[in-house]
């Protein structure tokens, strides 16, 4: 569809001061970037600092769409309702861990698994999933198998861009961690699943929907 290729929206999700998104719309056109943020506007206008405010205001008086009040790791949440998916291009999730850690997988496996679910549906197989996140949560999280098990794989990472991008936020995980804390984007491809090997999943993923 012409019209679609020429929206290649930018989907980001978990940034929730907007810094990062701030950054990306000085290298992107603002008007093909859409954020979603789990909190309602006047819950972050009252919470947030004068400079959040501000960025907000900013970001959307420049053309950047914010979608307020939903949350990607809820699958309770219809998302459908709020995003055209067909026009989305890449999914960017600045992930921030805490200290529940049955949460924080719980998360990650609501996020890969609506995804999968949703866009295997429509058939949009050519959208990119990057996810930024300390290499140790990664590794503890066992975040590549979860994504496997939606049938995303890795395809490539790389170190966070901290000169294009400013300073990532360390996440408030406590406790032991081996080996150095480093930010890394992670770059996931939604890989269709083989009926010889997963059977009728079409037919899983209608279960899925209505459930």
């Amino acid at each position: 569809n012409e019209e679609n290729a020429c929206e290649e929206l930018i989907l980001i999700y978990g940034d929730e001061d907007f810094t990062f998104t701030e950054s990306l719309s000085q290298h992107y056109q603002p008007t093909k970037i859409l954020v979603m943020s789990k909190d309602l506007m006047t819950d972050a206008m009252e919470m947030g600092s004068a400079s959040l405010a501000d960025r907000i205001f900013q970001l959307s008086s420049c053309g950047v769409k914010i979608v307020w009040g939903v949350d990607a790791t809820a699958r309770a949440q219809g998302l459908q309702s709020v995003i055209s998916w067909s026009k989305i291009k890449c999914v960017l999730w600045a992930i921030r861990g805490g200290n529940d850690e049955a949460y924080d997988n719980q998360k990650m496996w609501n996020f890969f698994s609506f995804l999968s679910i949703t866009l295997l549906s429509e058939c949009l197989m050519d959208i990119t999933v990057v996810l930024t996140m300390y290499n140790t949560e990664y590794s503890k999280w066992q975040v590549e198998r979860v994504a496997r098990d939606c049938f995303y794989f890795l395809s490539n990472s790389l170190p966070f861009d901290v000169t294009t991008f400013g300073y990532y936020k360390p996440s408030e995980v406590k406790g032991f961690v081996f080996g150095e804390a480093k930010p890394v984007t992670y770059v996931f491809e939604l890989q269709p699943p083989s009926e010889v090997l997963h059977g009728d999943y079409f037919f899983c993923i209608e279960q899925a929907l209505r459930g």
